[in-house]
């Protein structure tokens, strides 16, 4: 059997002397260094790799898109708002939510954004430093008429005049597809595609620099446009396209990596290549 602790009269002195020295000594500290405590909001801790209920209902948000179409391209803005595109007949479709999965009113009307592009494939999107919107995608359904389609929108979710004089897009064909788009770091906007000809299986890879008001960069390759043939009988769809500190430029397909010069001149033969 525990009895009490029953403090004798000189412990209680001891402690009354403590308490009251360590309040005299807590009146002459500046008050910023005084300790404070404050509540701590509640938090769920999530499992790596779980859906996050903070997002949409239940970690999940679904924008119905007509024709069965749906989100080919996204990207995550510095804001942590996201915007998704996809095509649904030739009507390029934008969205962009709020951190919480909620549209964001602010962006073209009620949060989306329908253009009529031409582009009836999947598309690819880039964010310029500025919050403009790159999209990337291919108009056309015959070999003889597939055409690189590129254009460009304002923060706001409407086409930007100052690109592809006046229009907001560029178009590079036919004969050409764009299956990737990026921004190098002083503005310029590189497209990767494949080129198209009909009545042969051999494809090359093509990338297209353009400059920032979307006019062809006749610096690069042969004014503005690069090919080279890939080995073997793989089409060489690009499905990553990026560009290293060093400016040099790294173009990925299904099989094979390519690291060419900065401006992409000399022979294909001369150009590294990696098999993944």
């Amino acid at each position: 059997m525990m009895l009490p602790f029953v403090p004798s009269q000189r412990t209680r002195a001891r402690f009354g002397s403590s308490a009251r020295h360590h309040q005299k000594a807590r009146q002459h500290l500046p008050r910023s260094f005084r300790p404070t405590l404050e509540g701590l909001e509640a938090r769920a801790l999530l499992n790596a790799g779980s859906l996050d209920p903070t997002f949409g209902t239940g970690g999940e948000v679904v924008t119905p898109f007509p024709d069965g179409s749906g989100v080919t391209g996204l990207v995550r803005q510095g804001d942590g708002k996201l915007v998704a595109g996809g095509p649904f007949g030739t009507v390029l479709a934008l969205v962009r939510y709020n951190s919480d999965g909620t549209r964001d009113a602010y962006f073209a009307t009620a949060g989306e954004s329908t253009i009529n592009l031409g582009i009836n494939g999947p598309v690819a999107l880039a964010l310029q430093t500025d919050g403009k919107i790159l999209v990337a995608g291919t108009s056309g359904t015959t070999d003889s008429d597939l055409t690189m389609v590129i254009a460009r929108y304002l923060p706001t979710g409407f086409l930007d005049s100052t690109f592809g004089s006046g229009s907001g897009e560029v178009t590079i064909g036919p004969g050409f597809t764009a299956n990737q788009v990026t921004v190098q770091a002083d503005g310029k906007i590189l497209v990767g595609g494949i080129t198209v000809s009909q009545g042969t299986t051999i494809e090359d890879l093509v990338i297209v620099r353009l400059n920032s008001d979307g006019a062809m960069d006749t610096a690069f390759g042969v004014n503005g446009r690069a090919e080279t043939t890939i080995s073997g009988n793989a089409v060489p769809i690009p499905s990553g396209l990026g560009v290293e500190a060093n400016g040099r430029i790294v173009a990925e397909t299904a099989n094979i990596l390519l690291r060419p010069e900065p401006d992409w001149r000399g022979n294909a033969e001369r150009l590294p290549l990696f098999r993944i």
